[in-house]
């Protein structure tokens, strides 16, 4: 399903995206003849034709009050913005040892422009100084109090940090100068596994993966587990569930083991489907990522809005899917493995590409996402929707380099090198 990172807008080409694709044609050529008739009547036509206004986005309220937007696919972008110049850089190594990037999983920004890397590779809280000085690492592997078995999210509200621990089912909280301040334990009703986790007003809001809720397969198959979107008290304590998605799909297969009978594992598919999912200023966004349809709930579970764009689906063509299975044979390891991809190939042709990558909300009320398809080569182009008025931009962010964090006036990720290597860089956002 299209458009994240421009696959959408790209398949019309690059004159789409300056105004002159098939919307911007269609207008300039309109406006050309409209100006002929008046002018000379050589139209051969007794009436001039009236020009055609684009298609514009629209919104209704259904039956129960959500607020349902429709954006066409031939809609304006609306005036893009850009990426700009570098403001910061964080190395993958600190001098003396002091520090090694490794499984970034979150960045924030402190009020005093301190930034906070949290550091999955070694279970520790990284702060620098605005210039990307190093100044202190917090926390550590292990168990106890204001430690990670594994951490996966890093959230921040005014100065206060919230570090997530799946594994350990808690979140741990840091001031500003890294004190550890307490933990909170998650009750286990939302879910053993809790991956993305938002402090919000009215509590925690994460999303659990269920089970399919079938039984264990005895043959090959397609699985999708189902996505919950739970809510805790702030003492950790069960609120309710606000909302459920298709989440994500494995391919359940058999294993020959050494000592005789099988194991069943699990792999991706070739090209698979998965829920996505974020808190924004006007809730919490959700997706699934084989429809263009992202729905925002409040976080006592009423439906807000519902955003739509019919026809924005994208096809999984013959030349993509061939490349898609030999990209995943180049990486298997042994013939078994070799064998399973060409086992789950013949038994589903996946159809569609996801619609959307990864979401980021920011400040301002828009939600970011990212190409469900990267393409090949160039820069890589996120969509920008906005929660208020539903209108769209495109936002190119240079290859290899992904978002973690977006403020009003930069963007900051994660930038992998040739070898792997990961760096902090912060580059300014001109809006």
């Amino acid at each position: 399903m299209c458009i994240a990172a421009g696959a959408g807008v790209e398949r019309d080409g690059e004159a789409e995206r300056s105004g002159t694709g098939r919307g911007g044609m269609a207008r300039a050529s309109t406006a050309m003849v409209l100006a002929t008739c008046l002018v000379g009547s050589a139209c051969g036509e007794s009436e001039p034709r009236q020009a055609v206004d684009p298609p514009v986005v629209s919104s209704r309220e259904d039956s129960s009050g959500v607020a349902i937007w429709t954006l066409p696919l031939d809609a304006p972008l609306s005036a893009g913005w850009s990426v700009g110049d570098t403001v910061m850089t964080v190395p993958s190594e600190g001098p003396a040892g002091r520090y090694q990037l490794f499984r970034i999983v979150g960045l924030a920004r402190l009020r005093d422009g301190t930034w906070v890397v949290a550091n999955r590779g070694d279970g520790r809280l990284l702060f620098f100084d605005a210039a990307g000085g190093f100044v202190r690492g917090v926390g550590g592997a292990g168990e106890g109090p204001g430690q990670f078995r594994a951490m996966v999210s890093l959230e921040v509200r005014g100065d206060t940090l919230f570090a997530h621990d799946y594994l350990a089912a808690r979140v741990s909280r840091f001031d500003g100068e890294g004190d550890f301040v307490s933990t909170t334990a998650l009750s286990p009703e939302g879910g053993r596994f809790t991956f993305d986790l938002w402090p919000t007003p009215g509590g925690l809001v994460g999303n659990t993966l269920g089970t399919s809720g079938a039984p264990t397969p005895s043959e090959p198959t397609f699985e999708r587990r189902v996505a919950q979107y739970v809510r805790w008290n702030d003492d950790g304590s069960w609120g309710d569930t606000i909302a459920t998605r298709p989440g994500r799909e494995s391919y359940i297969a058999g294993r020959p083991m050494d000592g005789g009978g099988v194991v069943m594992t699990s792999a991706a598919p070739i090209v698979g489907h998965r829920s996505e999912q974020t808190w924004t200023t006007a809730g919490l966004a959700v997706a699934s990522t084989d429809r263009w349809i992202i729905d925002v709930f409040g976080v006592d579970g009423a439906h807000r809005s519902s955003f739509r764009s019919p026809g924005r689906e994208r096809p999984v063509t013959d030349a993509e899917w061939d490349r898609r299975v030999t990209a995943r044979m180049g990486r298997a390891e042994t013939e078994q493995q070799r064998r399973a991809v060409l086992d789950m190939a013949d038994d589903r042709r996946d159809t569609i590409l996801p619609a959307f990558g990864r979401f980021l909300a920011d400040p301002e009320g828009y939600l970011w996402m990212a190409p469900g398809d990267v393409p090949d080569d160039g820069p890589i182009r996120w969509l920008v929707l906005s929660l208020v008025d539903g209108s769209l931009r495109e936002v190119a962010v240079p290859r290899g380099f992904a978002p973690r964090r977006i403020e009003r006036d930069v963007v900051a990720g994660v930038l992998r090198d040739d070898l792997d290597q990961e760096s902090v860089v912060v580059f300014r956002l001109n809006r």
